[in-house]
């Protein structure tokens, strides 16, 4: 397969509703008319339960792991004017638009964070679990899934940026735009939590009654 072709690939495979695929076989149907409405992994927790929502959770990482994947075993054969990391990102970036904009849901989608885990934590593991480390404390203390996920990928972006112009690491710029963007993009797509958030009104998530 092409390199081209794998990112187009990319963006299809980052475009599987496995939330919506889960909640219709775990019996819950139309996960999008419940909950949230969302077809990720936090509301499948809220609905269906800890079993499916690992499983949507582990897919919609591994979508994103995927498609970097995917793109550095074409890249060896191809020949083309871009850098393997800069390939890498752009699978990755797409799988995680896919996710958000999913060919398959009329360009609708989820919140792309899962996804966007699974792109940087194969590229990038260190800031990665750092960044998820910032998720599962903002968690601990607010309960806040949205808030957490729009700090963790603002911190990821952050130390990318103190990386490369305060401790002078060779972070290259691909690194910093992809990091930037993924970080805006979780921003847009929960800006209905933002909403919520500030009218006092987002869920609080209790995972105690999530699991009963």
């Amino acid at each position: 397969m092409s390199l081209y072709a794998v990112l187009i690939a990319a963006y299809v495979i980052g475009g599987i509703p496995f939330g919506y695929f889960i909640g219709r076989l775990s019996g819950h149907g139309d996960i999008r008319t419940k909950g949230s409405g969302n077809i990720g992994s936090t509301n499948i927790l809220r609905i269906a339960g800890p079993a499916p929502a690992a499983i949507v959770f582990l897919c919609d990482v591994g979508k994103g792991a995927l498609a970097v994947y995917l793109c550095r075993m074409a890249y060896h054969t191809a020949s083309v004017p871009f850098s393997i990391e800069s390939a890498s990102l752009t699978a990755g970036m797409l799988a995680v638009l896919g996710h958000a904009f999913s060919p398959f849901m009329k360009f609708k989608g989820g919140k792309g964070v899962n996804t966007a885990l699974g792109m940087f934590i194969y590229i990038l593991p260190l800031q990665s679990l750092a960044a998820l480390g910032v998720f599962v404390v903002v968690m601990f203390i607010t309960r806040y899934v949205s808030l957490s996920s729009m700090v963790a990928t603002s911190f990821f972006a952050a130390v990318l940026y103190i990386e490369k112009f305060f401790m002078h690491r060779p972070i290259g710029r691909a690194y910093l735009i992809a990091a930037t963007a993924v970080a805006l993009l979780i921003i847009i797509t929960h800006r209905d939590n933002i909403k919520r958030l500030i009218a006092g009104e987002e869920y609080r998530f209790d995972i105690r009654k999530a699991v009963d």
